[in-house]
């Protein structure tokens, strides 16, 4: 008897739950702030929230708590494919269930080293339906990648980016020469070919010769490098690594120069000297930014960077440089004198042993006000002769060298010296007083952190003002 009193009390509380749970349903249905907004909207805000985990691992688990708020918020979730592109790092318990949800729209792959594991099927399936792909990531570490197999047209494709560890080459049907929204390419293929139509709208070349493999590395030719590029009519941003290369590469036969007419921005990382010559045969509308670093065992001599600078004098209409920053082995050339160098590098050379002396001459637009030199391992200043420059900050934490040759003292326009972070002692004056003495007017000597006895600023004051911060 006490059981089956037990057993009714039991299922009149269950139904109560029922009818509990079925209240705060319709309650959360008709009450809820967000009942009046379409699923339009709601695929937009869930849209915003599932970019905002875009390409971290996992990044469904990130936000798919959405799809537990309630039905309508889960409906509208399961129902939108554009929610659930997003393959890269993708939970391989669930991968089919989440490519299931997809339905036909464009995907955001990334695939390491695949086919091998569970998610190989990914692979297959873009293979066979290539419109399906939109970002495209492959990186392969145990074969080649197996370019041969994309033949057919990718017309939402826009991002590719290609790492394989042996030398692999774009097939002439590579995508069936059809990627009209292919925007961005990374790659480390050896050789594209002489016409690759789907590069036609491309505005954005990471071009290496780099290999995951150790100690192997891809080899262009100067006539190879320049096909590729005039395959790219609407580049605009070209970054080019070319490492370990241990033969001098010849110049290219042609007799025309590649012109690119939207290349603004470009990052050239050349260990050979040689591949510099590409600057000879090669032209744009305007040049806003160049990043040229060349590391030789041999030093960079003025001749090799001729042609860079040849380029540059031809293809940049920005104004006058008047800010240049020496810092460690590279040069940096600004086109405001601001101090505050909000404004990036115009022009950048990087290089083991440079002769700077006619640095400035060989670049017409080139005439600094300001030269700041930091962290020179040497101590030694370059330019000294230099007529343009009004204002001069040194700052180092190592000796830095005030001699100079001649009777004329250096920087003949100097206006002011900023001496940053130096420690100065007695030792320093003899050839500090030389070094501003001598000249039409007073040089202004700043003081900015510098370690100073007040004897030391009462001699200076002789020879100039001084300022301490």
């Amino acid at each position: 008897m006490s059981q089956e009193l037990q057993d009714y009390y039991d299922s009149k509380i269950d139904a109560h739950l029922a009818e509990v749970r079925r209240l705060r349903e319709e309650r959360n249905a008709n009450c809820s702030k967000t009942k009046s907004l379409p699923s339009e909207i709601l695929v937009m805000i869930f849209g915003v929230l599932e970019c905002t985990f875009r390409g971290t691992r996992h990044s469904h688990l990130q936000w798919f708590v959405v799809t537990h708020v309630c039905r309508t918020w889960r409906k509208v979730a399961l129902s939108e494919p554009t929610l659930w592109v997003d393959f890269v790092n993708p939970p391989r318990k669930c991968a089919r269930e989440l490519f299931a949800r997809t339905q036909e729209a464009p995907l955001i792959l990334q695939l390491v080293d695949h086919p091998q594991d569970n998610l190989a099927f990914l692979f297959d399936h873009i293979v066979e339906h290539p419109e399906r792909m939109k970002v495209l990531t492959i990186h392969t570490i145990s074969r080649p990648f197996r370019a041969n197999l994309f033949t057919k047209p990718a017309p939402y494709l826009e991002s590719l980016d290609i790492l394989s560890e042996t030398p692999t080459e774009f097939p002439p049907d590579f995508l069936g020469g059809f990627a009209p929204q292919l925007k961005s390419l990374k790659c480390n293929i050896s050789h594209f070919p002489d016409q690759a139509s789907w590069l036609a709208n491309l505005t954005t070349l990471q071009w290496s010769n780099r290999s995951l493999r150790p100690h192997a590395h891809i080899y262009v030719s100067m006539d190879a490098l320049l096909s590729t590029l005039g395959n790219m009519p609407l580049l605009q941003t070209l970054d080019m690594t070319f490492a370990n290369y241990e033969h001098e590469v010849t110049g290219s036969s042609r007799t025309k120069l590649v012109h690119l007419p939207h290349l603004t921005n470009i990052t050239i990382h050349a260990q050979h000297k040689s591949l510099l010559k590409m600057f000879s045969y090669l032209s744009v509308d305007n040049i806003e930014r160049l990043w040229v670093t060349s590391c030789l065992r041999d030093g960079l001599d003025t001749g090799a960077v001729e042609p860079v600078f040849h380029f540059f004098d031809q293809c940049y209409h920005g104004g006058d440089l008047h800010y240049l920053l020496h810092e460690d082995d590279s040069l940096k050339l600004h086109r405001s004198a601001d101090m505050n160098r909000a404004e990036a590098p115009v022009l950048t050379l990087v290089y083991d042993r440079l002769d700077v002396a006619c640095f400035p001459g060989l670049i017409p637009p080139c005439a600094p006000r300001v030269l700041e030199s930091r962290r020179i391992p040497s101590g030694k200043l370059i330019l000294m002769k230099c007529s343009t420059i009004e204002e001069l900050h040194i700052s180092t934490y190592s000796r830095f060298d005030l001699e100079f040759d001649g009777t004329s003292p250096p920087y003949p326009s100097l206006q002011r010296l900023h001496l940053n972070k130096i420690r100065l002692t007695e030792d320093h004056l003899p050839r500090l007083k030389r070094w501003l003495g001598g000249r039409k007017s007073r040089v202004e000597l700043i003081l900015n952190g510098c370690t100073i006895g007040p004897e030391v600023v009462k001699i200076l004051k002789g020879v100039t003002s001084v300022i301490q911060h």
